[in-house]
């Protein structure tokens, strides 16, 4: 057996997968019995996997307890092997996990909760960038205003949701009783300020579109012509400027670009 084909059976016995075939190489020398040995790694094992998703996803493990979130993680556990050496993208395929697993699927605000808890981990792990100021805002000409992009700051997120899992996060997290979880679409913008602490609120329809047109890289003029769905036009140009100075003030613009002359 080579090096690599033993690190797989060693795996393969931690999660429970094969628990025959490593054990015919295993040295019978020591003085702690083979089982004892291996049992040993196991629980290590899955209590280092469980305390790093029972940390990462906090609010989940309150909301479905500590029994049913051990067994969540016991059946997370037997499909997804660690590949890495670090742990912190051990958790990423769990909300897809949650979603499609017959024995969590029927409910599916657990998938969007973990969802949005792995959110919360990209948006903490984003790089770091400059923020614009008012200041630089206001000293904008008329002329630069219509040939202007913004670039957002990396840790700034959007996403939708059908259930209301961040309602709930936020229920658990304050330890009143969750809401029922009864289908209901929303959006929400996630980031991080300028004192790196991880906020989050909700955007309605027409700063969703804008905020996702502005990720796509489009001008801003553009993200008028996209508030025109929702408002005439002079009160989509109002709301274009209203948007724009509240990301500011959040410090979720990085940089704006002005073209000139049809080069940027």
């Amino acid at each position: 057996m080579s090096l690599q084909e033993l690190q797989q059976a060693f795996i393969r016995d931690l999660i429970g997968s094969d628990r025959e075939q490593l054990a015919g190489y295993l040295s019978d020398e020591s003085p702690i019995p083979q089982t004892a040995q291996l049992n040993l790694y196991r629980k290590a094992y899955l209590k280092n996997l469980l305390d790093t998703l029972a940390v990462e996803h906090a609010m989940l493990r309150r909301y479905v307890k500590d029994k049913v979130f051990l067994r969540l993680i016991r059946e997370y556990l037997q499909d997804h092997e660690s590949r890495e050496s670090s742990l912190r993208h051990y958790g990423d395929a769990l909300p897809d996990f949650l979603e499609t697993h017959p024995n969590f699927s029927r409910a599916p605000q657990l998938a969007e909760l973990a969802r949005f808890e792995r959110l919360r981990l990209q948006t903490a792990d984003a790089a770091s960038g400059p923020r614009v100021t008012m200041e630089e805002m206001t000293d904008l000409s008329a002329e630069q205003w219509s040939m202007l992009t913004l670039h957002l700051h990396p840790s700034v997120q959007v996403a939708r949701f059908d259930y209301p899992a961040v309602t709930i996060w936020r229920a658990v997290e304050k330890g009143q009783k969750p809401p029922p979880a009864n289908r209901a679409a929303s959006a929400w913008l996630i980031y991080r300020d300028a004192k790196r602490i991880i906020r989050f609120r909700a955007v309605e329809p027409d700063e969703q579109a804008a905020l996702e047109r502005v990720s796509a890289g489009a001008p801003f003029s553009d993200v008028n012509q996209t508030l025109l769905r929702w408002h005439d036009t002079g009160d989509a140009q109002a709301r274009s400027i209203e948007l724009m100075s509240g990301w500011v003030e959040e410090g979720l613009v990085a940089e704006l670009a002005v073209q000139s002359d049809g080069m940027w």
